[in-house]
């Protein structure tokens, strides 16, 4: 046998393209406010041909008087199944008779009917993974609650969750932004829900950085408000102080660590010139930022005023 013969044997055979087997593209991320559930996802679909889509489907019940409402964020490696099973799930939860049901009741509806798809679409699959991950929200009667999808069930969520390729990453930057979901009242710690100001703020900084690191994740970010009165509404992320100033910030703190480590014999003066020095950037950043943000204020007044 030849040498090229032996080392083309040797070679790794060529895999077609497509996503990871099992792996749930994208992301997704529930936070609980002081007056409902935000619900953040890309719209990036990674396949054969990238496209941008919707990955949170909010259906309402009962029309016109909406008695419930359902929201699905989903993250997947197969799309067009998991819209599928969207479909399906809310079918089930038409059937349901509002008026005497609980939110657990529309879940344990949900769960069946995924139980049934599961065994008509997934299990025959040679080597199934799980196609799909979901957010489910559900508002019901007054009443709301977020969910994160294991298999065909549903777990309650407190604070936020994540899901898709995505999630960890997302879970340590979430960390990293200290949302707070207590406040110190003097010798007491008291539960506090944040308002959606702050959880969108932090929702578009983690899409944005995810866009940035995970291949996965991407286009256009999308939030959707389910409120605790039923009503579905849509976000933004702040436009001041900014989705890019964290990271500029935390650009110039280890600019100014840098320089702290340098300062031969932790001289006293030149390290506090280099603090004041960081101090008078943080003030000044996001300058253009904040005008602007100021000129539209005051136009929106004169507006108003007119």
């Amino acid at each position: 046998m030849t040498a090229s013969r032996l080392l083309l044997q040797r070679l790794p055979k060529p895999k077609p393209w497509g996503p990871e087997k099992g792996k749930a593209m994208s992301i997704g991320i529930g936070f609980r406010f002081d007056c409902g559930w935000l619900l953040c996802a890309d719209t990036k679909i990674t396949a054969a041909v990238k496209t941008n889509e919707t990955k949170t489907f909010v259906c309402g019940y009962s029309d016109p008087a909406f008695d419930c409402v359902t929201a699905f964020t989903v993250a997947a490696s197969d799309f067009g199944l998991a819209k599928s099973a969207i479909r399906d799930c809310e079918e089930a939860v038409r059937k349901t008779n509002f008026l005497t049901a609980s939110i657990r009741s529309v879940r344990h509806a949900i769960e069946s009917e995924l139980v049934r798809f599961y065994k008509s679409h997934v299990y025959p699959i040679p080597n199934f993974a799980d196609p799909f991950e979901f957010l489910l929200t559900i508002w019901l009667h007054g009443e709301s609650q977020l969910y994160i999808s294991s298999g065909t069930t549903f777990q309650p969520v407190d604070k936020y969750e994540c899901i898709g390729s995505g999630s960890y990453l997302a879970k340590y930057l979430i960390k990293g932004c200290h949302l707070r979901y207590h406040e110190d009242q003097g010798s007491l710690r008291v539960e506090r829900k944040p308002t959606l100001d702050e959880v969108s703020l932090v929702g578009g900084y983690v899409l944005n950085q995810l866009a940035e690191h995970d291949e996965y994740v991407g286009g256009e970010p999308e939030m959707t408000v389910i409120k605790d009165t039923g009503e579905v509404d849509s976000a933004s992320s702040p436009s001041y102080p900014s989705d890019t100033l964290p990271s500029k910030a935390q650009k110039l703190l280890w600019e100014m660590l840098e320089k702290l480590i340098l300062v031969e014999n932790r001289n006293k003066d030149e390290c506090v010139w280099i603090v004041d020095e960081f101090c008078h950037a943080i003030v000044s950043l996001n300058e253009e930022d904040r005008k602007l943000f100021d000129f539209i204020q005051s136009q929106l007044r004169k507006d108003k005023g007119a």
